[in-house]
C-alpha cells in the first residue's frame, strides 16, 4: 500500500519516461499512415472522377449551360483537391520541436539536462566530447533530458494531430464534391 504512494526512483522514472516517448513516437507513425491513407482515397475520388469526366458521350449528352456549370465545377474541386494535397504534405512533412533545455537549466544541477539527446546538441560537440558526456551523464539528469524531449514530441504530435484533421475534414469535402459531380451523369438523355 505504501508502495502505490511513494515517488518513483530514479531508474522508474527512465523507463516511464522512455515508454511516453516510445508512445509519441508511435503516435508520429499513426499520423503518418493516417495521412497516407487520406491521399489513397483523395486519388480513388481523382481516378473515379477522371473517368467520368473522360465519358465525353455523358458530357456530350448534357444541356449547353451546364457545360459552364461543369466546367466551374470542376475548376474549384480541382483547387480544393490541390489545397487538401497541400494538406497532406503538411501532415507528412518532418517537424522540429526545439526541445527547450535552456529554460530546464534552472533546474538542480542532478535534473539539468546534459544535452547528450537531441541530435542537434549531440552534433554540436566532437566525438570525445560526446563521448566523455555520456561518462559523466547523471540518471536524474538524463530524465531532465528525456522529460523536455517527451514535450517536445507531445507538440509535434498535437501539430500533426492538427494537420491531419484537416486533411480529413477536406477528404468528406472531396467525397461530396466527387459524388456532386457524378450526381450529374444522370441528367443526360
Amino acid at each position: 500500500l505504501r508502495d502505490a504512494h511513494r515517488p518513483l526512483d530514479a531508474w522508474e522514472r527512465y523507463r516511464a519516461l522512455t515508454d511516453v516517448l516510445d508512445d509519441a513516437n508511435d503516435l508520429v507513425d499513426l499520423a503518418d499512415h493516417k495521412a497516407r491513407f487520406a491521399l489513397v482515397i483523395m486519388a480513388a475520388l481523382n481516378v473515379l472522377l477522371f473517368f467520368v469526366a473522360t465519358r465525353t458521350d455523358i458530357v456530350e449528352d448534357l444541356p449547353g449551360y451546364t457545360h459552364v456549370w461543369l466546367a466551374g465545377y470542376l475548376l474549384i474541386y480541382v483547387l480544393v483537391a490541390l489545397y487538401f494535397f497541400l494538406q497532406a504534405v503538411e501532415a507528412l512533412r518532418p517537424r522540429k520541436e526545439q526541445p527547450q533545455i535552456r529554460r530546464a537549466m534552472d533546474q538542480a544541477p542532478e535534473e539539468a539536462p546534459a544535452g547528450i539527446r537531441f541530435y542537434e546538441d549531440i552534433l554540436g560537440r566532437d566525438i570525445p566530447n560526446y563521448t566523455q558526456a555520456w561518462r559523466d551523464v547523471g540518471i536524474g539528469q538524463l530524465n531532465g533530458e528525456l522529460a523536455i524531449q517527451t514535450h517536445a514530441m507531445a507538440a509535434i504530435n498535437r501539430a500533426k494531430y492538427k494537420a491531419l484533421r484537416r486533411l480529413y475534414m477536406g477528404v468528406k469535402g472531396l467525397t461530396l464534391m466527387a459524388v456532386g459531380m457524378v450526381g450529374v451523369a444522370p441528367l443526360g438523355p
